[in-house]
């Protein structure tokens, strides 16, 4: 259990103390509690052991402030909570401010508990904060004494990679003081420019928690800017917690023991330089070769750019320079080309003439020196050495202009390449010296014997010890076939050293046996020992152990083979357009460049036996291929390296197939090929396996790691190549679809177009071009879909057309697009959305169909429609009516002719007959609107014409238009259906008027006009004489565009709703067919004007209407046969023509006309008969008629329109025919006209009443 709290009340009330003591037993805390009141018996009871001091605020001889104050006297830290009856906020706050921990109200104590346990867990953690900060303190006292006696440097960085901490060592070793380096961060002043990048790795993989094991090696610098090497030993630096709060390295100058390392490297660099010369040299037989190698080893070594050496000749002294190192005298005109200098001077002279070594960093600044010649490169740095055999000059090694200063390294390094010249001349030129010839094949890695006459071994070099294994003890005095057997090279026999004697020497490649048995390959040249009477004395053998040669000859056939191969196969890779004679080409190369017996590639069959189908072979019969039955399955035939490779996706390699089981089935084949070993390799691309690459060869273990990978990588590219030939097929083939996608749509004869996400236009098609105005080659950059449409219609395009296209696929609607003009194009559209696969839109597709003309086909067609039904209407009305009008006018006239002596009671006949006459003229109206009128031309006076309209004209046009007429009174006639021509006048009339809103001048005038036929003439008007109508206004005018148009059916200008634009097109219609030509003259602004050019006549102008005073009608005597159904029409006709003499007889149809002509036994000269009729039509009345009596001639009457009379068949030029409503005296001119004889009246004359 835990101890009891330790309390000590300040409090003169025990109650109150005991009060406060209950509740904190009651919060659950033990307590032990002793109370005081005064100071004196505070200060006996107060320590450091207590836990907790509770205090009233005020007592009688003490205070909790004085307490307060007391306590921060002794620097005790004991919570003191405040318990007082009444204390305001501001006591508190002040008590609060003197150190007390807390305050409660004896009536609230409630929260007493809680306040005690919250003070002495505070003061818990402060204790043990500060024990932990003392702990601390002392932990960093120790470091700092551990740090001050340490020899490395020691560097501490916190997690984010700032310097946080360096010791005394590490400041002497760089040469910064710790202010100047604690607080940096990366890059650290101290790291070396040049090692930046390795510095920030090693700081980096610290920070990371996995510094190198063992350390890592950096370059530093220190401050006077001088390098030193560094390793660096990280460990992490952790807190009290255990948790890692930065890095701590040790730093250790290695740079002597990396100057040691550097030294022995070079040493070690050098030795092995010059121990592949010296076996180089020992198989030159070339002093130029040999020269060459040692001065190619000499800059290598010092890192000179130029260079020469040279041999002083024997017989002439000089200096002979067979090798020069490029770039040094290629540019000297003085250079001729001779390779021997004629004397020594300057520097190289110096050294050639004291026979020592020159080593010079600032050779121009030297005194010995002499210049170079003009061109020659500047000498910079010079190093030149004596090649000596013992105290006499040989040859020379003169080395300039290194990338560094020469040192005295350098120096022993070209002399020990100097001696090595020095040695190789002397060897070249004195081959008698054999012992100096041992001591220097002493030095070489080649196996040197010598043997006395009787083959005894007299000299065996350490080469040969190590070669052979025979030490040098064991092998002097014993036989050289002993020691050294050489497999078909017999030595020591009498034939062999005949020939050897004589020929000098003997080479070649053997096996040359060791100690142990095994044989090594080795070029021996074994050569005579002559005395001076040049008698054999012995032989000399040189072995060079050419082991790693053969292989590296091997390695490098095989290199060599495979870069053929390679080279042949990216060739065909590069420029391969087919994948079958790519495979072949492939397949073929690795046979013949590769060196590979047979290579084949299958590929997997889509079938359920799993099988491999052979593609490409080369260097296998077809029969032997045939039997190659490969599966990649897991089965008997599937687990050899083809199907294990198509199988598994990875290389299969097998380096003896008669010992591989997997291969048991195909160990025949193999072997009947010669084949050893094969190899599979995986065509494969990132998504599948193509199939296998399968080589064979006829050497066992061909197929090593090194070959494999190569050929791997071979593979891979011819998937690669495989995957793009298929790729460029197929992208081949898309653009073809493309193209032809492409060129239907540019010949598609609507719009076609496509929209990016972002509205652009992509593309446009010829018809698209043609339909917006656009030209061929006019760029589409910068148009948006909404630039296609007006203003109207873009926000229902680009609101509900791209919504639904996107939610639906596409979107439907007849719209109108916006021409570049301005002009709008009615069009019915469609609007596709083409999606990516994550459903995002890729692009919009637009095409449109141009249905303007059928819109002006579907109005023209309405058009007609109204006016089919309109002139329906009209020709009922107008039978109606003519039948109405007949009998009207017709008895007037009789009333007319009865009251000729009442003029009082005649003048209201006259005015019926008015009347009667201008109802007439209402069907007119309505037939010649609807062209239903029956065409009756006559001869007219023109100007009678117009004249007669002018108050017509004036009611049309209104007040606000003046009407003007200038008719000429020598105008001529012209033969026409006069209320066509008043239709003609009216609608120009009206078209002038709707051009002048605002008021004008109409002008009509009249004249006659003589055409010859030349260029001056109107356009489509014949050679002939013309009366011209000409109307003028001084109206709005009218463009070209605009006029070229109007006399089209249905072409308006005028606002939707008030034009039909049939006005001008019925004025070109009745002007046509009257046998005349029209004209417009117009501008913008400037009015219009049209002239009609009418054929003139000769005849004489028809007579004016029938007067009413006039009661002189042509009289007869004949029988009139008169069939009319309608009673009032046949009864008003029958009275007038019996009234003008005629015998009528009356039918009321065909039925009975046909009847009465059977019973009639008179002559009937005239059958006057209606053609519309029930029961019996006109036409087929006159056709029975005919057939009894065909003397009868006939007039046919209707009130019907011209189309209704056609097809009854009756209107022709040879019938004479008389429209409804018709005079009395219309009536017996026709009548007449008939009967008369031809001379007299025609009968195809129509009446122009």
């Amino acid at each position: 259990m835990p101890a009891p709290l330790s309390i000590l009340s300040i409090e003169d009330q025990p109650t109150d103390t005991e009060i406060i003591l209950f509740e904190l037993r009651q919060w659950g805390l033990e307590v032990t509690c002793t109370r005081v009141d005064t100071e004196e018996a505070f200060l006996a009871h107060l320590s450091a052991d207590l836990d907790i001091i509770l205090a009233d605020y005020a007592l009688p001889r003490f205070s909790a402030l004085r307490a307060l104050e007391l306590l921060r006297q002794r620097g005790l830290d004991i919570p003191f909570i405040i318990v007082s009856g009444a204390i305001g906020e501001e006591t508190a706050v002040a008590a609060m401010r003197q150190g007390a921990t807390d305050y409660l109200l004896k009536d609230q104590l409630g929260r007493l508990g809680q306040a005690v346990t919250q003070a002495v867990e505070a003061r818990r953690l402060r204790e043990e904060k500060r024990r932990a900060e003392e702990a601390a303190r002392a932990e960093q006292a120790f470091r700092a004494a551990v740090e001050r006696s340490v020899a490395a440097g020691i560097t501490a960085v916190d997690l984010q990679g700032r310097q946080t901490h360096v010791n005394p060592a590490f400041c002497a070793m760089v040469g910064w003081r710790e202010e100047e380096l604690v607080g940096a961060t990366p890059p650290f002043v101290y790291w070396a420019p040049e090692a930046h990048q390795a510095c920030a790795a090693a700081l980096q993989a610290m920070l990371d928690g996995s510094p190198a094991a063992g350390g890592v090696e950096v370059r530093y610098r220190r401050r006077d800017g001088s390098r030193f090497d560094a390793l660096l030993v990280a460990s992490p630096l952790k807190d009290a917690e255990g948790s890692t709060v930065g890095w701590l390295t040790a730093v250790h100058d290695i740079t002597p023991r990396k100057q040691s390392e550097e030294a022995l490297a070079w040493e070690s660099a050098v030795n092995a330089a010059l121990a592949k010369l010296s076996r180089a040299l020992i198989e030159t037989a070339s002093i130029d070769e040999m020269s060459r190698l040692i001065l190619q080893h000499a800059c290598t070594l010092t890192g000179s750019r130029i260079g020469f050496i040279g041999y002083i000749d024997p017989q002439t002294g000089r200096l002979v320079c067979p090798v020069r190192s490029d770039g040094g005298v290629e540019l000297c005109p003085a250079d001729s080309g001779d390779e021997a200098f004629h004397g020594f001077h300057g520097l190289w002279g110096w050294v050639a003439t004291h026979r020592q070594s020159l080593m010079t960093n600032q050779a121009a600044a030297d005194p010995r020196a002499v210049g170079v010649p003009p061109g020659h490169l500047p000498i910079e740095r010079l190093l030149a050495v004596p090649a000596l055999q013992g105290n006499t000059l040989v040859g020379q090694i003169a080395l300039a202009n290194a990338d560094r200063d020469y040192t005295e390294r350098d120096v022993a390094v070209v002399e020990r390449l100097a001696a090595l010249y020095a040695i190789a001349l002397h060897h070249q030129r004195s081959a008698d010296a054999i012992h100096f010839q041992a001591r220097l094949l002493d030095a070489v890695g080649q196996a040197v014997v010598a043997t006395d006459a009787t083959g005894a071994i007299t000299y065996w070099s350490p080469a040969a010890e190590r070669l052979c294994g025979w030490s040098r003890s064991e092998a002097l005095g014993r036989p050289i076939t002993e020691v050294m057997p050489i497999d078909g090279l017999p030595r020591q026999t009498p034939e062999t050293l005949a020939r050897l004697q004589a020929d000098g020497n003997c080479s070649g490649e053997f096996l040359v046996r060791r100690r142990d048995g095994t044989a090594f390959p080795a070029i021996v040249t074994d050569a005579p020992i002559l005395d001076a009477e040049g008698r054999l004395t012995g032989m000399i053998g040189v072995s060079t152990d050419i082991t790693e040669l053969k292989q590296a000859e091997q390695e490098l056939r095989r290199a060599n083979r495979a870069l053929r191969m390679l080279s042949a196969c990216n060739q065909a890779l590069v420029h391969a357009t087919d994948e079958q004679n790519l495979l072949n080409q492939v397949c073929q190369f690795l046979v013949e460049d590769g060196g590979y017996q047979v290579v084949w590639i299958g590929i997997p069959a889509d079938d359920d036996a799993c099988s491999v189908i052979p593609v490409a072979v080369a260097g296998l019969p077809p029969a032997a291929m045939r039997r190659l039955r490969t599966f990649w399955g897991k089965m008997e035939l599937g687990v050899g390296p083809t199907g294990t490779t198509i199988r598994t996706g990875a290389s299969s390699v097998c380096r003896d197939l008669a010992h591989c089981p997997e291969c048991a089935p195909w160990q025949d084949l193999a072997s009947a090929q010669g084949i050893c070993a094969a190899v599979s390799l995986p065509l494969a691309n990132k998504s599948e396996v193509l199939g296998a690459l399968t080589l064979y060869a006829t050497e066992p273990d061909t197929f090593d790691a090194q070959e494999v990978a190569l050929l791997e990588e071979l593979a891979e590219d011819l998937a690669y190549g495989i995957t793009a030939l298929r790729m460029r097929l197929q992208h081949e083939q898309e653009e073809e679809t493309r193209a032809r996608l492409a060129a239907i749509i540019e010949a598609m004869p609507h719009l076609m177009a496509s929209v990016d996400a972002q509205g652009r236009l992509l593309t446009l098609n010829a018809a698209g071009r043609e339909l917006l105005g656009l030209g061929p080659g006019e760029a589409i950059t910068g148009l948006t879909l909404a630039d296609l449409y007006p203003e109207r219609v873009r926000a229902q395009i680009q609101g509900e057309g791209v919504t639904t296209a996107l939610r639906e696929g596409s979107w439907s609607t007849e719209t109108v697009l916006q021409k570049a003009t301005g002009e709008e194009v009615a069009v019915l559209q469609v609007m596709l959305a083409h999606k990516r696969e994550d459903g995002s839109l890729e692009f919009l597709s637009v095409i449109a169909q141009d249905i303007s003309q059928s819109k002006r086909l579907e109005a023209e067609l309405r058009q007609a429609q109204r006016m089919e039904a309109i002139g329906r209407l009209a020709s009922g009305v107008a039978h109606d009516i003519n039948n109405l009008l007949t009998p009207i006018m017709t008895y007037s006239e009789l009333l007319n002719l009865r009251l000729a002596d009442h003029p009082g009671l005649r003048s209201y006949t006259e005015q019926i007959t008015s009347i009667a006459e201008r109802a007439a003229a209402l069907p007119r109206q309505l037939l010649a609107f609807s062209r239903k009128q029956v065409l009756q031309p006559e001869v007219l006076d023109l100007n009678r014409v117009v004249g007669d309209m002018e108050k017509l004209l004036r009611r049309t046009i209104g007040e606000t238009i003046t009407l003007q007429f200038t008719l000429d009174p020598a105008l001529g006639r012209v033969k026409a259906d006069p209320s066509q021509l008043e239709q003609v006048v009216l609608n120009l009339a009206v078209n002038a008027r709707d051009a002048m809103p605002q008021g004008g001048v109409l002008s009509i005038w009249t004249a006659n006009a003589e055409f010859s036929g030349s260029a001056g003439d109107p356009l489509g008007v014949r050679p002939g004489p013309y009366v011209v109508l000409t109307v003028r206004d001084t109206g709005c005018g009218m463009d070209e565009a605009t006029a070229t148009h109007i006399f089209e059916p249905f072409f308006t200008t005028k606002e939707p709703g008030r034009g039909t634009g049939l006005g001008l097109s019925t004025v070109y219609g009745i002007v046509k067919q009257s046998g005349g030509e029209i004209e417009v003259e117009t501008q913008p602004g400037k009015g219009s004007t049209f002239r009609i050019y009418l054929p003139r006549v000769a005849e004489c102008a028809a007579a004016g209407k029938d007067g009413l005073e006039s009661g002189n009608h042509p009289h007869g005597s004949e029988t009139v046969l008169l069939v009319e159904d309608e009673e009032a029409v046949r009864e008003a006709a029958r009275e007038f023509l019996q009234l003008g003499g005629y015998t009528v007889l009356t039918a009321a149809d065909g039925w009975e006309g046909l009847q009465m002509a059977a019973e009639h036994s008179g002559p009937i000269h005239l059958l006057v008969t209606d053609v519309v009729m029930p029961r019996m039509s006109g036409r087929e009345l006159v056709e029975h008629l005919r057939s009894m009596r065909p003397e009868t001639r006939v007039i046919y009457i209707s009130g019907y329109t011209e189309d209704a009379i056609l097809r009854h068949g009756v209107l022709g030029h040879d019938v004479a025919f008389l429209q409804k409503p018709f005079t009395p005296g219309a009536l017996a001119r026709k009548v007449r006209a008939v009967l008369d004889p031809p001379e007299a009246a025609l009968p195809g004359e129509a009446d122009t009443n």
